[in-house]
């Protein structure tokens, strides 16, 4: 006999199961049906009275149905990839994880053994591992003390007895975290005008500037670029970031910087012990080498995805008190025909203007390019949810979004200054509408628990929002706004559709710190 007590959890599952079928009934026109291979993330999830499971809807859906398309989970490609771009992008990836060595060409001098040790959080995001600059201040300026292997110290060697340490003639040391390459391409793909656009529109207190740069693939006539990659936006294309990434960080030569990193200006300190001859990096059997891989990867790699997508009250707040004057909303890609059709005329979120600002003294004491040692790049606020630490240096490693946000603001300084003071102004119901905003920056849609997949812990959120649907609609700022992926305000066919499209299996290679 069944104990008295255990009744309502079994009254409760027959209500869920009996809901399932009937939204799965009202689907089942427009799913194409195919046998389930692994139900390992999936169990207990309803999909259908029979053994079959509804494993993709069409993208038309239903003449019944209007369905958004879902946003890319953190670490996946954009959507719309032809086979040719999704190979390349998956090639890319596999490089991207490579552990290297010293067999492979790894240093002599490096700093870690593969992209995504600076790249993890999730695969193509930012890590805690830091990279430690350099250089020398004084009254005839900063000397980033190149001939002295500045300024970018390689902390690690393939042999102890060519290791490089800071100089002490330098008085500047500075760390620096690695930053995220999620929605690369979309950032690439932004046009020179457009960031100079946005620097012209500024003035007073906000006066942003470009970074103007020259990409290594240019040849010597070509005009500078708009720079938009690095904390110092010194860096204009991808290609440029991993030809300079893989000789600077893994000792990697290649075709745009074929010699090796000194050792405090030192070529040949290491040079018995460097097993391979440059450049180290060789085209394959299609004519690319890793650079090039590793640039696909980056190119196609999705944006961080933003739940909900809009209507937010903490937006409003955001915006009132300045930050949108530096952390600029959205973007357009450019509809030049040069650039890739998956790449063009494509609107972004990244929260950012890309440009130079004065930020007194969070500034990190570096120059690089035309960036001074005081200002530093906007940094995209896409992703921040799952972003730890924050701040150029890592100094933000809260438990929590909220103190995360709330200690990356006080420290704000400069062109900042106003928009710290209207923070500190604001009541405290503003500042919880502010970090809910903030939060859904790297936001999976349904995804409850955070931990970037969609599964059974996740139905029973969606069940239990749907099940107390209340009579006025669900807000964005209601924690079921979550399941509300077409933000009509309820919870209905449309989304329960979604939800299955969602499902996803257990992801493993990628770390996500969402404390």
């Amino acid at each position: 006999m069944i104990p008295i007590r255990h009744k309502p959890l079994i009254m409760i599952g027959q209500h869920l199961a009996l809901v399932a079928m009937i939204l799965l009934l009202a689907c089942r026109p427009t799913i194409h049906v195919a046998q389930r291979e692994d139900r390992s993330s999936t169990e207990g999830v309803p999909n259908s009275p029979s053994t079959r499971s509804s494993s993709e809807i069409s993208d038309d859906a239903s003449p019944h149905v209007s369905l958004p398309v879902l946003q890319p989970k953190l670490g996946d490609p954009l959507v719309g990839l032809s086979p040719e771009q999704l190979s390349r992008f998956q090639a890319g990836k596999s490089l991207f994880r490579r552990i290297h060595t010293a067999e492979d060409g790894l240093g002599p001098t490096h700093n870690l053994h593969s992209c995504i040790a600076c790249h993890s959080n999730p695969v193509g995001g930012s890590s805690p591992n830091s990279i430690t600059m350099f250089g020398r201040s004084s009254a005839d300026g900063f000397d980033p003390l190149v001939h002295l292997g500045g300024p970018l110290l390689q902390g690690e060697s393939i042999d102890p007895r060519c290791m490089e340490k800071v100089p002490r003639e330098a008085n500047v040391i500075a760390d620096r975290i690695s930053p995220s390459v999620l929605g690369g391409g979309l950032i690439e793909a932004v046009a020179d005008e457009t960031l100079a656009q946005l620097a012209n529109q500024q003035s007073g207190e906000i006066s942003g500037r470009v970074n103007w740069v020259t990409a290594f693939e240019d040849q010597a006539d070509h005009p500078r670029r708009a720079g938009r990659f690095g904390f110092k936006s010194q860096i204009a294309t991808l290609l440029t970031f991993s030809a300079a990434a893989a000789r600077n960080e893994l000792g990697l030569t290649n075709r745009f910087l074929p010699t090796e990193n000194t050792v405090n200006g030192d070529l040949s300190a290491c040079a018995p012990y460097d097993r391979y001859p440059d450049p180290e990096l060789v085209p394959d059997a299609q004519g690319l080498d890793f650079i090039d891989r590793v640039t696909d990867f980056q190119r196609y790699l999705a944006p961080p995805p933003q739940t909900p997508r809009s209507g937010m009250m903490g937006e409003q707040v955001f915006i009132r008190i300045g930050c949108a004057d530096c952390h600029t909303p959205t973007l357009r890609t450019s509809s030049d025909d040069a650039v890739e059709p998956i790449l063009r005329d494509k609107t972004l979120q990244p929260y950012s203007d890309f440009l130079l600002h004065d930020m007194g003294k969070l500034g990190d004491g570096i120059a690089q390019k035309q960036a001074l040692p005081n200002e530093t790049r906007t940094t995209p606020l896409w992703g921040f949810r799952f972003r730890f630490p924050v701040l150029h240096d890592g100094r933000v490693s809260a438990k929590t979004v909220r103190d995360r946000l709330i200690g990356s603001i006080r420290f704000h300084d400069g062109e900042a200054t106003a928009s710290v003071t209207a923070f500190d102004a604001l009541p405290e119901c503003e500042v919880d509408q502010l970090v809910a905003f903030i939060d859904s920056l790297g936001r999976v849609e349904f995804d409850h628990d955070g931990d970037n997949d969609v599964d059974v812990d996740d139905y029973r959120f969606f069940h239990t929002c749907m099940a107390n649907q209340p009579s006025a609609k669900y807000s964005p700022e209601h924690k079921c706004a979550l399941a509300d992926i077409d933000q009509d305000g309820y919870l209905d066919l449309a989304d329960f559709c979604l939800f299955q499209r969602a499902r996803s299996k257990p992801r493993y290679g990628s770390i996500i710190v969402v404390p």
